[in-house]
């Protein structure tokens, strides 16, 4: 191309006009050095290039070389027509070795560098000779030079006419360029009228807007103060139902906007007077509509909730007069409580009349604990009176474990009688429910309105009075408590409904209920105390009347305050346990002997037990009391008297042989070896039959527990065994030689007897 022959020329003349060499400057071509194959004159020139003062010292030449390098010039020039190039200006002076001082280091410096190049090093190596070798590279230079300038003028045509294309060009984007000028004016001219009719957009746009908003609230206040002729015909004429309801809401919402807002508006003020004309016709006809409904209630047979309920869906009508006429709304009020209030006490009347006829009697003042047996008759007749409930709960304490049963209804009984606190409980339940069914209807119908003293006062009064009426002939300890347990509950059920109008009504309860049953239970006590003071009869070693009632007294005592769990409860079970283990020690003083006095004390108080853990057995839930730890306690100790003493009776001189022979394993004293024989003879005698007497004391004579007498049984001969054990272990270490050790019963002999006796009662125990 041009450009590469024109680099090439400059490479060339550079190349030449910086070295004075006296090369030809003939025509003749010289071969070009194949390409692939770097020539020495490439790599010559090549060294030169990487380090020009060196390349300058090597290959420096005399001057006088300038003279045929200007004719090689002016001679190529001849080549090219009228074309003569310029010949130029040479300084050579800095080739002129002889115008200053060699410096040798740097040129053995330079020597050595040009030494370690390959291509410098490659040509030494093959033996060039260095003068040859550069005159070579000059005539390559040359031409190249040549070759070079004969390219560039031979495309001269292809430059002009490339010229010519360019000229053309630059008059195109000229005129391009104009015509964009004039784009671009006229896109500046439209961009300020898109401008202009932005601005003009958003100021409609923010008028609208405004009218818009305006609009809004001339809308909404319109709505707010006006009322179409239509909507107040259908206030004062139309049927009051679902849809009248919605017309009185918007006319609240109406006239609470103009109230609102009459000092600040003009024409809040100007419609006021005709909200209010309004709304006093509005009242007038949900006074009337009110009123007849409330009158329903009144009549015979109706039911009350499904009233109340229709009631319920018109509460929008009570709300609006009692903002807009609340004279009005206290007058309905007023209707409504006077009705309700006389209903609920007729039907609650009726009610508790009908229930106290189903009451059953049970205790009399002289149904007391110490009392005794043959004053408890009956008037009309001389057969004891049946007072197994007086001090036995039973099944008594059923109720409190139906608590939510549904109500009794007295025409469902019939002739059958029932317990006071069953009665107690469906009076309570119908008041809970029956207060919880209007206490919410009163909120939800008159608001946050303390209606319950109006409506409820007189039937609460109504059972109260009803249980202080009972109360005041109820000689029952049981079933007050089951009273008190009874009201708790009800009380634990109006909290967890929320009607905490109820409390007074069970605080007044218990304060009936308490001083009853501490004033009943004094009689009991007092009963004790003059029990033991002066005694009773029929005492035996049976279980004695006393012992049954107080058994089956602090059963019941036990059942009632095991979750309750009342401190007073309990301060009067622990006195009255104590008065009667106190009448127990009284009473057995009257008996003959002291094995009498111990079976009258084992029998009384197992009898206790098994009453009290009868009771368990049937709740599992019920733990022991404090009073059978007690008594269990009790028991025990006589029964280790008991046994000691029918041993002793039937084996005394083995017991008191074993109970003074010291040491079993220790040598005997004076005397012993004959009291030993005196023993073991009379033992062996009399030991089976001895063994069978006690047997039928314990289970047959003196015991009326069967299971308690096999027990105690068991245990007499298991401290039989102890004592025997403690004879053989003496006949072991003292007398196993001697002559009495043939009538010695062994100890298998008697275990297997003894375990053939006792086979019938572990079995019964079992």
């Amino acid at each position: 191309s041009a450009s590469s022959a024109s680099s090439a020329s400059s490479a060339s003349s550079s190349s030449i006009f910086s070295t004075s060499s006296s090369a030809s400057s003939g025509t003749t071509s010289v071969p070009r050095p194949n390409p692939r194959i770097p020539s020495p004159a490439s790599s010559v020139a090549q060294a030169a290039d990487d380090d020009e003062p060196a390349r300058a010292a090597l290959f420096a030449l005399p001057s006088s070389s300038s003279s045929s390098s200007s004719t090689a010039v002016a001679s190529a020039g001849s080549h090219f027509g009228d074309s003569v190039m310029p010949e130029p200006t040479i300084d050579l002076n800095h080739l002129d070795i002889t115008t200053h001082d060699i410096d040798f280091v740097e040129l053995d410096e330079l020597i050595d560098k040009f030494q370690k190049d390959d291509r410098v090093k490659d040509a030494l190596d093959k033996g060039f000779d260095m003068r040859e070798y550069s005159k070579q590279v000059h005539i390559d230079l040359r031409q190249a030079e040549t070759d070079s300038v004969l390219d560039y003028f031979a495309a001269a045509d292809d430059v002009v006419a490339l010229y010519n294309e360019i000229e053309q060009c630059d008059g195109v984007l000229k005129s391009m360029e104009t015509i964009l000028g004039g784009f671009q004016n006229d896109l500046g001219s439209i961009s300020n009228e898109i401008k202009s009719l932005q601005a003009q957009s958003s100021s409609l746009s923010c008028r609208l807007k405004n009218r818009q908003s305006l609009g809004e609230k001339l809308n909404a206040f319109v709505e707010n103060v006006a009322i179409s002729p239509t909507m107040a015909e259908q206030l004062c004429g139309d049927e009051i139902n679902e849809a009248y309801l919605e017309l009185v809401n918007q006319l609240h919402r109406k006239k609470s906007y103009v109230e609102k807002h009459k000092t600040t508006n003009r024409a809040c003020a100007d419609v006021l007077p005709s909200f209010s004309q309004l709304c006093a016709k509005v009242s007038s006809r949900v006074r009337t509509f009110l009123l007849q409904k409330i009158q329903e209630l009144a009549k015979p047979k109706v039911n009350m909730q499904v009233l109340q309920g229709l009631l319920l869906r018109f509460k929008v009508l009570n709300r609006f007069i009692q903002q807009h006429a609340p004279t009005i709304a206290t007058e309905v009020r007023t209707s409504y409580i006077e009705t309700v209030s006389t209903l609920l006490q007729r039907n609650a009347s009726r009610y508790i009349d009908a229930m106290m006829k189903l009451v059953n009697e049970i205790a009399s003042r002289d149904d007391l604990l110490g009392a005794e047996e043959g004053s408890l008759t009956s008037f009309f007749s001389f057969r004891p009176k049946d007072r197994s409930p007086v001090f036995a709960i039973g099944q008594r304490a059923s109720v409190l474990q139906n608590m939510n049963a549904p109500l009794i209804v007295p025409s469902h009984v019939g002739e059958q009688k029932l317990y006071y606190e069953e009665i107690f409980r469906s009076l309570n339940l119908y008041l809970l429910d029956l207060v919880t069914s209007e206490y919410l209807f009163d909120v939800e119908f008159f608001g946050k309105v303390d209606l319950f003293t109006p409506i409820l006062g007189k039937v609460t009064q109504l059972f109260v009075a009803n249980l202080r009426d009972y109360l005041s002939s109820c000689f029952d300890c049981i079933g007050i408590l089951l009273l008190i347990r009874i009201a708790r509950g009800f009380l634990s059920m109006a909290n967890q409904r929320q009607i905490s109008v109820l409390r007074p009504y069970f605080e007044s309860s218990a304060k009936l209920l308490w001083p009853r049953f501490q004033l009943v239970f004094s009689m009991h006590v007092a009963s004790m105390n003059k029990a033991i003071a002066e005694g009773l009869s029929d005492v035996d070693t049976r279980r004695h009347t006393v012992t049954r009632r107080y058994a089956d007294f602090a059963s019941a005592m036990h059942v009632c305050n095991v979750t309750y769990k009342d401190g007073r409860l309990q301060k009067a079970t622990n006195s009255l346990r104590a008065l009667q283990e106190k009448l127990l020690l009284a009473l057995c003083k009257s008996l003959p002997n002291e094995k009498t006095k111990i079976v009258f004390l084992i029998n009384n108080y197992d009898h206790i037990l098994t009453v009290m853990g009868a009771r368990i057995a049937e709740d599992t839930d019920l733990p022991p009391s404090e009073t059978m730890r007690r008594f269990e306690l009790l028991k025990n100790q006589q029964v280790a008297r008991f046994i000691d003493l029918e041993l002793r009776g039937r084996f005394g001189a083995l017991i008191t042989y074993v109970s003074r022979a010291g040491d079993p394993d220790a040598p005997g004293a004076a005397g012993d070896e004959e009291q030993f024989t005196a023993v073991v003879k009379s033992f062996r005698q009399q030991w089976k039959k001895s063994l069978a007497l006690v047997k039928q004391d314990i289970t047959s004579k003196y015991f009326q527990n069967f299971a308690s007498a096999a027990s105690i049984f068991i245990a007499a001969m298991d401290t039989f065994r102890e004592h025997y054990a403690t004879l053989e272990r003496i006949f072991r270490a003292r007398y196993k030689q001697s002559p009495i050790a043939k009538d010695f019963i062994p100890a298998t002999q008697l275990h297997y007897e003894l375990d053939s006796l006792c086979a019938d009662s572990k079995a019964l125990c079992s």
